[in-house]
């Protein structure tokens, strides 16, 4: 038996050797998958490093720095174990380690599976793996099909500054400003993706950007001519059509890697649980055996153990256990199971205190984003759920697909509460849209021109509602606002607040001849909201906080850091409302 060794952002390639390696019948031990639920899993994997033959170590950045990889190859050295290092990104190994065999998985995988392969055996590789390449052909691929599509959009924009001779302190800054900015752009478009900071959604958002600057206004010129394109891209298309056809096809070529050949080298580099679940289900080869329900409907008796701001939402996951006829107990015996809610409210010094109360049969459920300290992560060697979505029709589609390790950090929502937090990200992009629509003449005044008084306060009236709006719908995916403060912010402020700009905006619209049936979506969006919200109600209750505790302080929590989801929904919103009302059109 083969002991794999691996960091937890490693976990996919890992899991994906694992199984390739039984294809061959090399029986492997992988702790996801290998290790019992219930029973003390240090005891568990000291047993496996002991009994093994052989110990795979996947070499990587992330694993040479990390305490649990380096206590198992140590383990093995010390009980005079086989050590094979698996490269699977450059890294500078341990020097304990630089006198044992290594195979070289950074290029192509079936060449080092191979290689493996003929270690494992006793043999001789047939030749060694070339170290031309250090990265998986596909990742460079996907790799080119962002970086020149971004490349050419700054080849191909016009950087005239339209000035006869001399440049304004605003040109200065623009270029000084220029390297930067396009840096970061490039970081966040294509460099995290070699440095394996990227997941898939994100990585489908940065196909958007081509898509958007190169394939949307070829479009538009192939059906109805350069007349109707907007100015920013009437150059670029008429003068330079092949570059931007070349940069198009790439960006096809990208998508449709990743959405139709669906590379396996890709679910290999995605970090830990950044990785869509159908993505993974098809390219896995999961291990032999049986599929099993999911363990919520094999539990009789339970006992649920959760922190009292997670009140509503342990009534919830009751309701739920009830209907799959199992019963609540206070004391749970040894045959009964011990359920530990937690989610990004459950404060750490309460767990601490329940560590010695939790048994052998222990089932953890997370039913927020969360972040584990170190001094928990014996969590993720127990048997756990990932209930983000409080779906038990979604959870049972999983059934006989691994949990991932450590994957609840990445952002996973219900629903409902999805829909709310939407709901909510469109009702403050409305308001500034409203404004402009409102005011035509606000972008076109000079710099230093702040406009008449009125005008001012009234940009400061639209801008309290739309900040106000943001926070609301942050601190409700945060859990972090109570149910009596949510309704009075959304029933006594932003509704009213902008249907009566709203009303202020189809006024002025209506003396100005502008046309006022772009209104009707936003009318009808304002009726519909509380409408919305309100059927929906009782499915994200218990998504608030227990009443009196919505205020954690400094307090240690299972956070899993900040999220910028309201933001970026925000920004989209506003772009729809603005294309809705107009105001892209505006002369």
């Amino acid at each position: 038996m083969v002991f794999i060794s691996y960091a937890r952002k490693d976990y996919y390639f890992a899991e994906s050797l694992a199984f390739h390696l039984q294809r061959y019948r090399v029986p492997v031990f992988l702790d996801a998958k290998d290790l019992a639920p219930g029973i003390d899993w240090q005891q568990q994997l000291e047993a496996a490093l002991d009994t093994a033959s052989c110990v795979l170590l996947v070499a990587s950045p992330d694993s040479v720095k990390r305490p649990a990889v380096r206590m198992e190859w140590e383990r093995a050295i010390k009980t005079g174990r086989r050590i094979i290092v698996v490269l699977f990104r450059k890294t500078v190994l341990p020097p304990e380690l630089t006198g044992y065999q290594r195979v070289d998985f950074r290029a192509r995988f079936d060449t080092g599976l191979h290689a493996l392969i003929q270690l494992l055996a006793g043999q001789t590789p047939d030749r060694p793996a070339s170290t031309f390449l250090t990265f998986p052909p596909w990742i460079l691929i996907i790799t080119l099909t962002l970086l020149v599509p971004l490349l050419s959009y700054f080849a191909l924009a016009d950087w005239s500054t339209g000035h006869q001779g001399h440049a304004t302190g605003n040109d200065i800054f623009l270029w000084i400003m220029l390297p930067f900015f396009a840096a970061g752009f490039l970081w966040f478009l294509c460099l995290s993706f070699l440095r394996r900071r990227m997941g898939m959604t994100h990585l489908m958002a940065c196909f958007a950007f081509p898509a958007i600057w190169s394939i949307y206004p070829l479009l538009r010129y192939w059906i109805a001519g350069p007349a109707n394109l907007p100015a920013v891209w009437q150059t670029a298309v008429t003068t330079n059509p092949l570059p931007m056809e070349l940069s198009s096809a790439l960006t096809l070529i990208g998508v449709g890697s990743i959405l139709l050949v669906q590379p396996e080298d890709l679910l290999r580099w995605t970090p830990t649980g950044k990785a869509w679940g159908w993505y993974r289900r098809r390219r896995l080869l999961v291990a032999a055996g049986p599929d099993r329900p999911s363990p919520l409907r094999q539990i009789t008796r339970y006992a649920l153990l959760h922190h009292a701001v997670d009140g509503p939402a342990a009534g919830r996951l009751r309701q739920l256990l009830r209907s799959l006829g199992a019963s609540e107990t206070l004391n749970a015996s040894p045959q009964d199971t011990t359920i530990l809610l937690l989610t990004s409210r459950t404060q750490t010094p309460w767990l601490s205190q329940q560590t010695p109360q939790l048994n052998t049969n222990v089932l953890t459920i997370v039913g927020s984003r969360i972040g584990l300290p170190n001094q928990f992560e014996w969590l993720w060697k127990r048997e756990w759920i990932d209930f983000r979505h409080w779906d038990l029709q979604r959870l049972d589609r999983r059934r006989g697909l691994l949990q991932v390790p450590e994957a609840v950090t990445n952002i996973r929502y219900p629903r409902s509460v999805m829909l709310v937090h939407h709901l909510l990200c469109a009702l403050a992009a409305l308001a500034f849209c409203l404004f402009i629509f409102a005011n035509p003449d606000f972008n076109k005044r000079p710099a230093g021109d702040d406009g008449p008084p009125l005008e001012r306060a009234e940009l400061l009236f639209i801008s309290a509602i739309c900040i106000w709006g943001g926070v609301v719908a942050q601190r409700f995916l945060n859990r972090t606002v109570s149910e009596q403060g949510f309704d009075i912010s959304w029933k006594r402020f932003l509704l009213p607040a902008t249907c009566a700009y709203a009303i202020s905006a189809i006024y002025r619209a209506f003396t100005r001849h502008a046309p006022i049936w772009r209104l009707l979506p936003v009318m009808a969006f304002l009726v519909a909201f509380p409408f919305l919200l309100a059927g929906r109600r009782l499915q994200f209750n218990f998504w608030f906080p227990s009443p009196g505790t919505s205020k954690p302080g400094n307090t240690p929590r299972l956070a899993a850091g900040r999220q910028w989801q309201t933001l970026l929904w925000a920004t989209v919103y506003m772009f729809v409302w603005a294309y809705i009302l107009g105001i892209y059109d505006t002369d």
